[in-house]
């Protein structure tokens, strides 16, 4: 459903603005902290008809708040306790596996810190608020698409018109860059 037409909140303290991202995992939406003004990111995955039917779920929220108090550090031992591998074989909850993986995270480098896990009823939803990070790597190809259309390219090379041209790739640099960042965040 498109949020725009009416304001919506998380949790009366999260304003939903603007879809950003859609997809199988859910819809992801550019929100705002009313107290703080702080720009966050909201993922909300809606509920099938089975979790809205499941008590269990009522209280994930408040399993996740009580969670969130105590002092979490990345180990491989917490992340298995998190994260069950019968559970994880299940598509039912997968955004809460998402939401356990980025709290051992704990805000790291490159990772969201999350701000609040639970279930938006009016919605019938799961969702997930979190920092809103910079462009995604599909945002950036198409800006690094929209910029090398622009460029004047009579005088290159034949190859160099043909990349402009095309433009189905990253460049060399970006690319590099890209997975420097990435074996950092593995790291």
């Amino acid at each position: 459903s498109d949020f725009m037409d009416q304001k919506c909140f998380v949790r009366q303290k999260y304003e939903i603005q603007k879809l950003i991202a859609k997809g199988s995992f859910g819809q992801i939406y550019i929100g705002e902290n009313i107290i703080t003004h702080q720009k966050v990111a909201i993922k909300l995955k809606p509920m099938n008809i089975e979790e809205q039917n499941n008590d269990k779920n009522k209280n994930i929220q408040y399993d996740f708040e009580r969670k969130m108090n105590k002092n979490t550090t990345l180990n491989y031992k917490y992340y298995l306790e998190q994260i069950k591998p019968k559970q994880q074989q299940t598509q039912k909850q997968v955004l809460i596996y998402e939401c356990r993986a980025l709290r051992c995270l704990n805000g790291a480098l490159g990772f969201p810190q999350i701000h609040w896990y639970g279930i938006h009823s009016d919605f019938n939803s799961y969702a997930l608020v979190m920092d809103l990070l910079d462009i995604s790597i599909s945002d950036l190809f198409k800006k690094q698409h929209s910029l090398k259309n622009k460029f004047d390219y009579k005088s290159r090379p034949i190859s160099e018109k043909q990349d402009i041209t095309n433009c189905n790739h990253f460049s060399l640099k970006t690319v590099l860059m890209i997975a420097d960042q990435m074996i950092s965040r593995l790291e």
